[in-house]
């Protein structure tokens, strides 16, 4: 998302929770572009919600879009 201006982004609900759990710098990566994340093949979960939108939000990710 951040090398190329994605703006739209597809993914199961694991795989969200993967990014958050996942080690690593974020201070390089550029989310203010991201407009849509769609979850889908499985149910959304809440708590990956929040602990996504908490890990990413410095880097940019804006849930509100």
């Amino acid at each position: 998302m951040s090398e190329v201006g994605g703006t739209l982004s597809p993914a199961p609900n694991f795989a969200y929770d993967l990014c958050t759990s996942r080690g690593g710098e974020i201070e390089d990566l550029r989310l203010d572009r991201w407009r849509i994340a769609l979850n889908g093949s499985e149910p959304v979960h809440e708590p990956t919600l929040s602990r996504f939108f908490e890990k990413f939000g410095p880097a940019g990710f804006n849930p509100r879009r």
